[in-house]
């Protein structure tokens, strides 16, 4: 059996749904529905908790213990290191981290990419990787702390990055209809991609930006990106600009 916690939200109904799919058994618990936490942990041979990232390190020390050393504990949180600690602190079977790169609502899995962080033990490894690459998922092995570090970045800075955009354009006095009308084709993906950002729980943000401490490390360096470029639009250096731009396109364009 397969429980999985927080299995009515977002990610864990996806789970829960690709688990019933592939033919397993499904409990899940959460907001005033299904079984407890606890009666989740005792009845399952594999455990997936899939709440807050906030919120996950204290359900994990809470339920890991009702776990035998037979089972399976592992995470969908999208930040690691704290919620890998917990689950091998506090559980005595294997544990796995999960984090898919994606959102709940894709409908096929290929040329999508399925994060991995081995805990403790291989079956539980051989067995994910297996089923998910198997559905046409990448499989990225990380550690917990490498996953953290690129996430501040894939994560952190990008979301940064949009909402920023999405306050200038807010205290510009444009109006947005307006906007539209005068926008880009590229302009318009970028009004296109704050919109289904601003569509998602703000906590899911909150937590990218504020529980990874890589996320704040990378937002630094790049306000300091960010003032460099404006130093040298504001002095107009375009020697200055012209070596910038020829770097970044060595590097992107390699």
């Amino acid at each position: 059996k397969i429980g999985v916690i927080g299995g009515t939200g977002r990610m864990g109904r996806w789970l829960a749904d690709f688990m019933e799919t592939e033919g397993y058994s499904v409990l899940t618990s959460g907001l005033n529905s299904g079984w407890s936490a606890e009666e989740l942990a005792m009845r399952a041979d594999v455990l997936v908790v899939s709440v807050p990232v906030s919120e996950t390190a204290g359900v994990v020390e809470k339920v890991a213990p009702f776990l035998g050393e037979e089972s399976l504990i592992m995470d969908l949180a999208s930040v690691k290191k704290r919620s890998m600690e917990a689950m091998m602190t506090h559980s005595r079977g294997e544990v796995l981290g999960l984090h898919p790169l994606f959102g709940p609502h894709e409908a096929v899995f290929e040329d999508l990419t399925l994060a991995v962080c081995p805990g403790r033990g291989e079956q539980g490894l051989n067995w994910i990787t297996s089923l998910f690459s198997g559905r046409g998922l990448r499989i990225i092995v990380l550690s917990p702390e490498e996953h953290d570090f690129i996430m501040g970045l894939v994560q952190g800075v990008n979301h940064f990055s949009t909402l920023a955009l999405s306050l200038c354009i807010l205290e510009s006095g444009i109006d947005i209809r307006g906007l539209e009308k005068s926008s880009t084709v590229t302009f318009q993906e970028r009004l296109e991609r704050i919109r289904r950002l601003l569509g998602q729980p703000a906590d899911l943000f909150q937590a990218l930006l504020m529980e990874n401490p890589e996320a704040g490390r990378f937002i630094e360096h790049y306000r300091e990106s960010v003032f460099r470029l404006s130093r040298l639009v504001e002095e107009t250096d375009e020697e200055e600009f012209r070596r910038l731009f020829g770097s970044l396109r060595r590097f992107f364009l390699k």
